[in-house]
C-alpha cells in the first residue's frame, strides 16, 4: 500500500475529473483513479457537449476531459489508470484495491457513472458491433446514405439521431411510449428534421438478418401483426445501469442499483461520497453532475482542513 491520501476520487467521467481538479486545488492530497476505459466515461466521445456550463461553443467530451486533465495533474493530482475493484474501511480511513495496487484514503468520492444498459432481443449478442451498435458519433460515418434504427426515447437517444441524421438518409426512432423523456431542445429538433421517423408505442422484437444486420422486427401496438423495418444498424439508448458494486456494503442503493446519498451528497458511511450518474436522483445533466463534484470535492476538503 502507498501512502495515505487525504482525498481518493474514483471515475472516468467528467465528475471525478471535477472533483480531483477542485480537491487538489484546495491544497490538499488527491488521489484519482481514473479506470482502465475511455477518459471521459459515456460523454468521453460526444462530438458537441452543448450544455457545458461557462463555454459558449459546444465543447466535445474529449476536448473537456483533456482540459480537466491538464489543469488536475497541474494543480497536483495524482491520477493512475486502475480500476477500483474493492472498498473497505480501515482505522484510519479506507483501503481501495485496484486492479495492480491498493491505496489508503481518509475520504472517498465515488465518481464512477453508469454503464449503457445492452439490449435484450433475440440477435442481440450476434451483432454487437456488427450493426448493433452504442455510439453514434464514433460509427454514425459508417452509415451515410443508410438507414438506421435507433432505440429509446431519452436525451441520449435523441443527440445520437440528431448526429446520425447528417450522415444516414433515413433515421426510425422507436418509442416504448407516447412520448419523449428527452429534453423539449432535442425533441423539437428531431421533429424538424425530415429524415428522421418517430415510430410510437413500438416494441423491438428481434434483430433479423444473416452475417450482417439486415433488418429489425417489431410490433407496434395498434398492429394486427409484427412488421420488419429494413435497416443496416441499430444504435441502442435503453437505460443506465449504475457501476457501484466495487463499494460493496459501505452504500445503500435504490432498485436501479444507483447509491442513495444525503442532500450533501455523503452516502450512509461517513466521508463516502457519491455524485454524478452513480447517485440516486440525478437528473442525467452533465452541469448538475459538475456542480455535484464540486460540492463533494468542497466538503472532503473542508473536513481535511
Amino acid at each position: 500500500m502507498s501512502g495515505p491520501v487525504d482525498l481518493a476520487v474514483v471515475g472516468s467521467g467528467v465528475a471525478a475529473y471535477v472533483a480531483a481538479l477542485e480537491a487538489a486545488s484546495s491544497g490538499i492530497r488527491v488521489l484519482h483513479l481514473a479506470g482502465t476505459g475511455l477518459p471521459g466515461g459515456l460523454v468521453g466521445n460526444i462530438g458537441e457537449l452543448d450544455d457545458y456550463p461557462g463555454s459558449p461553443n459546444p465543447v466535445s467530451g474529449a476536448e473537456l476531459i483533456d482540459a480537466l486533465s491538464r489543469r488536475g495533474l497541474d494543480s497536483g493530482v495524482e491520477r493512475v489508470t486502475q480500476d477500483a475493484l474493492v472498498l473497505e474501511p480501515t482505522a484510519s480511513g479506507f483501503a481501495i484495491t485496484g486492479t495492480q495496487n491498493r491505496w489508503q484514503a481518509t475520504q472517498v468520492i465515488a465518481a464512477t457513472g453508469a454503464a449503457l444498459k445492452p439490449l435484450s432481443v433475440p440477435g442481440a449478442e450476434r451483432f454487437v458491433n456488427r450493426g448493433l451498435l452504442q455510439c453514434a458519433w464514433c460509427n454514425a460515418g459508417l452509415y451515410r446514405g443508410r438507414r438506421v434504427v435507433v432505440v429509446g426515447g431519452g436525451d441520449s437517444a435523441l443527440q445520437e439521431a440528431l448526429h446520425l441524421a447528417r450522415h444516414a438518409d433515413s433515421v426510425v426512432i422507436m418509442v416504448r411510449g407516447d412520448t419523449l423523456r428527452a429534453r423539449q431542445r432535442f425533441a423539437a429538433r428531431a421533429a424538424d428534421i425530415e429524415s428522421i421517423e418517430f415510430r410510437w408505442e413500438s416494441e423491438l422484437l428481434s434483430l433479423e438478418g444473416a452475417d450482417a444486420l439486415e433488418g429489425v422486427m417489431i410490433r407496434d401496438r395498434y398492429a394486427d401483426a409484427p412488421e420488419r423495418i429494413n435497416c443496416d444498424a441499430v444504435f441502442a439508448y435503453v437505460g443506465l445501469s449504475p457501476c457501484s458494486d466495487w463499494l460493496g456494503a459501505l452504500v445503500e442503493r435504490d432498485p436501479q442499483g444507483a447509491v442513495i446519498t444525503d442532500s450533501m451528497l455523503q452516502t450512509r458511511t461517513p466521508h463516502v461520497y457519491a455524485v454524478g450518474a452513480l447517485r440516486s436522483g440525478y437528473s442525467g445533466r452533465l452541469a448538475v453532475a459538475i456542480g455535484e463534484a464540486t460540492l463533494a470535492a468542497q466538503l472532503a476538503a473542508r473536513a481535511i482542513a
